[in-house]
């Protein structure tokens, strides 16, 4: 009874379900590990924790964004973060960096009001 219910893998294996194609070689699907060198990834470094940096945005933007969209989708590049989100990063994280570069703050907010999006959807 069992036997005719357990499922062959042999079919799969025979139609080339464990070979690598050309195009798989080409495009192997998105790192397991985000780039060190993206605005997500630099305000998160920002901020305390994961946790921190997905509440204080949250209640920034209204919003209600999970860990997982966050430290997962945006960072690694499955979804790209809202133009309201990527402004916040920037206004957040800009200052940060240029101070560390010895910028004074009226230089500074100068920058970030330049590097503002034009489109400030939440979608």
């Amino acid at each position: 009874m069992l036997r005719d219910q357990v499922i062959s893998v042999r079919p799969f294996l025979m139609m080339g379900g464990l070979v690598v194609t050309e195009k798989q070689k080409r495009n192997p699907g998105l790192p397991k590990e985000p780039r060190k060198n993206n605005i997500v990834t630099t305000w998160r470094e920002t901020r305390p924790s994961l946790s921190v940096a997905r509440d204080e945005l949250n209640q920034a933007l209204g919003t209600s964004y999970g860990s997982s969209r966050i430290g997962g989708e945006w960072e690694r590049g499955a979804r790209q973060p809202t133009a309201a989100a990527l402004n916040y990063m920037i206004a957040q994280t800009l200052p940060v960096i240029l101070e560390e570069h010895g910028l004074d703050a009226a230089d500074i907010e100068a920058m970030v009001n330049r590097l503002t999006l034009t489109k400030d959807s939440q979608h």
